[in-house]
């Protein structure tokens, strides 16, 4: 039987179509994952080079001009008490602190749905205006609502947007040394801690208040400024909006779950030392007021070696498996040192311990993020929940342990006992995720 010319052409076709390898992608995939690449694909897990170090360098700068900042309102706090707020309690003033503090994680989750769609630049623009705006109205500020409104509130939101931008844009640059990458740019909140609150102290003496915040104001915008010009996301822009159902999937990954719990008694506790332990060891032990202020200076010294040693070790010998350490001898050194400290020389060496192993906290929590994400490209997403979820307890910590302070006449055990507590807590469940992402061989780089 002969064909026919229109057979064979329709033959042709149906052989062709056979050849093409087969579409197996949903029709309904979200779109927000379309663009992501695959977990296995080279810019997934290929270091940045070259340019993921000015990536991080950039993100140093944007954190040592936010949460450098933040670290130097213990100073303030000093000077509203000695000074036009002197008729305030020191408690009303040092909600503005915590505040400040909590708003600036707790934007987290808003930064995240944004860095996808628009990228880093934009957002740190906008927070460059908003900090700088910030300490501009704090310098005219006569009445303390106004102090809430600018230092409490509208300052953290453009340090919120800074921080989480530049900690959102340096993970996919650093495929083999995420953690490594995290310390770096986490080390400019503890250069800033250190530099920060020595430059508004002596600004302070020298030009009064006013003066003081529009100088500091000026000298960190040239820092914002460089994490403005470096600073950049690696993927593609997705100007697809996430839907919720993006943010309802990622809870359904129970290592995801255990983890983000995992950090709530930590964040509840990270704070209560540096806040506490200068009164502590001028009440209960009599350390002298100007060797107590060297207390912080040392913490975050030592927490400078912090950010890079144990970020080094999580990507040689597992990201889960130092964190759970870490977390452990945290517990141990407030337990077994803090609360023996009656001298002066125990005092400083617990500043020096605690500063060095919480300083390696931050960039290894963030690490282990896109360690357990298939999809890097929702890593913001999941680092923006995290930061919410810690932003609550890191708001009330140092106010629920101020109350067992006082239901206690002022001795510190009770603070000291819940704060050890709080973190052997977190070392557990860190033990467990860890647990669940590499089994229970001790060997494993998990």
């Amino acid at each position: 039987m002969v064909e026919s010319k229109d057979d064979e052409v329709l033959r042709g076709v149906e052989q062709e179509k056979a050849a093409e390898p087969l579409d197996l992608e949903p029709k309904n995939a979200d779109p927000f994952l379309e663009k992501a690449p695959p977990a296995s694909s080279p810019t997934a897990v290929v270091d940045g080079g070259i340019k993921g170090w000015i990536v991080a360098f950039g993100g140093f700068c944007c954190l040592f001009a936010s949460t450098g900042w933040i670290y130097s309102i213990g100073v303030l706090q000093d000077y509203y008490q000695e000074n036009q707020y002197k008729s305030l309690s020191p408690s009303t003033i040092a909600w503005t602190q915590s505040l400040e503090t909590g708003l600036v994680w707790f934007v987290g989750l808003p930064v995240g749905l944004l860095f996808s769609r628009y990228g880093a630049r934009p957002l740190l623009i906008v927070g460059t205006l908003f900090h700088i705006f910030g300490l501009m109205m704090l310098s005219l500020s006569k009445q303390y609502y106004q102090v809430v409104l600018s230092q409490g509130l509208c300052s953290p939101i453009g340090a919120g947007l800074l921080y989480n931008t530049a900690v959102f844009a340096a993970p996919p640059w650093f495929g083999t040394k995420r953690a490594l990458g995290m310390g770096i740019v986490l080390l400019g909140a503890s250069v800033g801690s250190i530099i920060t609150p020595i430059l508004v102290e002596n600004v302070l003496a020298d030009l009064g208040f006013p003066w003081a915040v529009r100088i500091m104001a000026f000298l960190l915008t040239a820092m914002k400024i460089i994490g403005i010009l470096t600073v950049e996301s690696r993927y593609p822009l997705n100007p697809t909006r996430i839907p919720l159902s993006a943010i309802i999937n990622t809870f359904k990954e129970p290592i995801f779950d255990v983890s983000l719990l995992a950090a709530v008694p930590a964040w509840f506790a990270v704070f209560i030392p540096y806040n506490f332990m200068l009164v502590q060891a001028r009440t209960n032990i009599g350390m002298s007021k100007n060797l107590a202020g060297y207390l912080l200076p040392i913490c975050n010294a030592f927490g400078i070696p912090g950010r890079i040693v144990p970020t080094l070790l999580a990507d040689r010998y597992g990201r889960f498996n130092v964190t759970t350490i870490i977390m452990l001898l945290i517990a141990v050194v407030v337990l077994a040192c803090w609360i023996c400290a009656h001298s002066n020389a125990v005092v400083i060496v617990f500043a020096a311990l605690y500063g060095f192993l919480i300083g390696g906290y931050p960039p290894l929590a963030a690490a282990l993020v896109p360690h357990i994400t298939k999809n890097q490209q929702t890593v913001p997403l999941r680092l923006g929940l995290q930061f919410l979820v810690a932003s609550v307890p890191m708001i009330v910590g140092n106010p629920i342990a101020g109350a067992i302070l006082k239901a206690q006449n002022g001795k510190f055990w009770g603070v000291q006992v819940f704060t050890g507590v709080l973190m052997f807590a977190s070392a557990v469940l860190y033990g467990v995720s860890r647990v669940m992402f590499g089994g229970w061989k001790l060997s494993a780089k998990a």
